[in-house]
């Protein structure tokens, strides 16, 4: 559904190949990655990233060292059901909950719930802006590409589990906090996207707030998806019906 065109990057000796849709290959190194920095229970197994790939191949945005065959950055964006994305947004929430049928496929004139799952960028390439720009330039070139194909998002989830991951919540996806805890440092974030509420930085941004307002004129200006978040994390009959999908 989405085209693995390579965009290479050459800055400071490297060259990096930016793509979305992650080979297994990839998601060996992704497991790597998350060793180095997520505590162990953030981490996820390789069978469970394995099955959601399966699914739909186009979870992931990836960054590679070309010379060394090396992941060295990877974002997941995936589209789940409402009772997992409802799931999503509580403050325990276990990744490994996250069943395949609980990821979604692609289809034309689709509407989706829009999990942000992880934005990793191994230490030696988080002094370069460049890096987090450009992943996040592969998820929004992703979302037009879906957008052009009539397939949308209503609302979106991130999770931030460190002060770089809230600034990028905030900043990169103009998401609103919506939960917290101080123990752990977690952050939950949220937006809604039909309709969409804040303009997204870059020319592609400005081209999904065009594209997301076109579709939700399109379809009466009815608003899709979550109408209340604070009202749905408050309710533990929602959470409970979420939690026994």
């Amino acid at each position: 559904m989405i085209d693995n065109v390579a965009n290479i990057i050459n800055f400071d000796g490297y060259e990096i190949n930016f793509y979305n849709g992650a080979t297994d290959d990839d998601i060996i190194q992704f497991i790597d990655l998350d060793r180095i920095v997520y505590p162990e229970n953030y981490q996820i197994s390789h069978k469970i990233i394995q099955r959601w790939n399966e699914k739909n191949p186009n979870l992931y945005c990836v960054a590679k060292d070309v010379h060394k065959n090396k992941v060295i950055g990877y974002m997941g964006f995936f589209p789940l059901t409402e009772d997992m994305f409802i799931e999503s947004l509580q403050i325990d929430f276990d990744e490994n909950h996250i069943a395949p049928e609980h990821v979604e496929r692609y289809e034309r004139s689709g509407i989706y719930y829009l999990y942000i799952n992880s934005v990793v960028v191994s230490p030696d390439f988080q002094k370069y802006p460049v890096v987090y720009g450009n992943i996040f330039g592969t998820f929004l070139n992703s979302v037009i590409e879906l957008a052009s194909n009539d397939i949308f998002f209503c609302d979106a989830c991130g999770r931030a589990t460190s002060e770089e991951g809230a600034k990028q919540c905030r900043s990169l996806l103009r998401m609103k906090e919506v939960a917290s805890d101080d123990t752990s440092g977690l952050r939950i974030f949220h937006s809604k996207l039909l309709p969409m509420g804040m303009r997204l930085p870059f020319d592609a941004g400005r081209k999904i707030y065009n594209l997301f307002s076109e579709k939700y004129e399109s379809i009466g200006r009815k608003s899709v998806g979550l109408e209340d978040v604070a009202a749905v994390l408050r309710s533990p009959a929602r959470r409970s019906a979420a939690s026994n999908a």
